[in-house]
């Protein structure tokens, strides 16, 4: 193999062009070249060119038909027999097999799965077309979570076409920095001995911030004093959002709550967090819980996608939906003595660098792609 083409729709910041980016930086996989569907200023695009990964920017936001021919004499003119296109999410795949099949490459075409729920909209109209390629086609697909390829083989995706192969954290940057957690706290003003419970999510109904705040509210009246506990909510859209305002703006609430925009210096806030509360309607695998993790933070997360799997006995789970039952492994939280949330958090850091490392994703998409290489 000599190289790995990657085509995403864009290298805005989230979990697949997170794990793009691993793939691609590791010489163990081929070289990459990655192909973005939308023209992109993003940081991860600069930092990736910076780190030698050529990246070429289509237009198909603005020129999709032109961009689509151009996407074909490429994939035409560069990709050989002994390399692979691998493409990322729902737009991805579908126009990436498109252009490979006018280019004559598509037997190295790969797919890849990264979201349990089958979308709505135009996206699930996308995601209908590709489970119809998949019946009759012969197309490799990566799934990040065992749920998401059960979710799609329901959906009418072909199973014996599917492999999970779960995210890889870079333990490396993901580690506890009691410094830089201090830190973050002395910026935030929180007091060194307060108990943290972060939140790092977009805002999106999906990811469930709504469930958290109405389990706040259902523990106003039982909530330590605001020095010692607050909630930390991190993320881009958070402060605007319609839904949430009612509870941003609740008096018994504010004293409790610190917003901070999308940032990303990610593994400092959560070197301040003494636990992560997940509480997603549905994901796949939630790149967020096993960075935490990774930096000592217990995680508490609802059982959707994967995070059951990641988590282990390791933190707390309970079911999505129901923020009473959030609202009491909040309160179980609080109770936990330091020093036995302390072990749980070193314990969880131990299971995300022996199960979910980079290198542990890396060698099973080597494999892979070896196997495929070799029919």
């Amino acid at each position: 193999m000599k190289k790995v083409f990657h085509l995403i729709p864009s290298l805005d910041s989230g979990g697949a062009e997170t794990q793009l980016a691993l793939l691609a930086t590791s010489r163990a996989v081929g070289t990459a070249h990655i192909i973005s569907l939308k023209q992109s200023t993003a940081p991860l695009a600069k930092q990736l060119v910076l780190r030698g990964v050529p990246v070429d920017a289509m237009s198909f936001d603005t020129y999709p038909g032109r961009s689509f021919l151009r996407l074909v004499r490429f994939l035409r003119l560069h990709v050989s027999n002994s390399d692979m296109v691998q493409c990322w999410m729902y737009h991805a795949n579908l126009i990436g097999f498109l252009a490979a099949l006018l280019a004559g490459r598509r037997k190295q075409v790969v797919w890849n799965l990264r979201r349990t729920a089958i979308p709505g909209g135009m996206t699930g109209w996308v995601s209908r077309i590709c489970g119809f390629i998949s019946r009759h086609v012969d197309v490799p697909i990566v799934c990040c979570a065992q749920a998401a390829l059960e979710s799609h083989c329901r959906a009418g995706y072909r199973r014996d076409h599917m492999v999970v192969i779960h995210n890889g954290i870079d333990i490396g940057r993901f580690q506890r920095d009691a410094a830089a957690g201090l830190t973050i706290r002395q910026e935030l003003a929180i007091a060194a001995d307060a108990f943290v419970l972060g939140m790092v999510a977009r805002y999106a109904p999906v990811k469930g911030h709504l469930y958290l705040l109405q389990a706040l509210t259902q523990l106003a009246d039982r909530l330590p004093d605001c020095s010692q506990f607050k909630v930390v909510l991190v993320g881009r859209g958070v402060l605007d959002a319609a839904p949430l305002k009612p509870y941003l703006n609740d008096p018994r609430l504010q004293p409790y709550l610190v917003l901070v925009p999308e940032t990303d210096q990610v593994p400092r806030y959560l070197s301040a967090f003494d636990a992560l509360c997940m509480p997603s309607e549905s994901e796949g695998f939630p790149n967020v819980v096993a960075e935490a993790m990774a930096c000592e933070v217990v995680p508490l997360v609802t059982d959707v996608g994967e995070a059951k799997v990641i988590v282990g006995n390791e933190g707390l789970v309970v079911p999505p939906f129901n923020p009473e039952l959030l609202a009491n492994a909040i309160v179980q939280l609080l109770a936990m003595p330091a020093s036995e949330r302390r072990q749980m958090a070193a314990r969880a850091r131990m299971r995300i660098a022996a199960m979910f490392s980079v290198e542990e994703a890396v060698r099973k998409y080597d494999a892979l792609y070896r196997s495929l290489l070799n029919k």
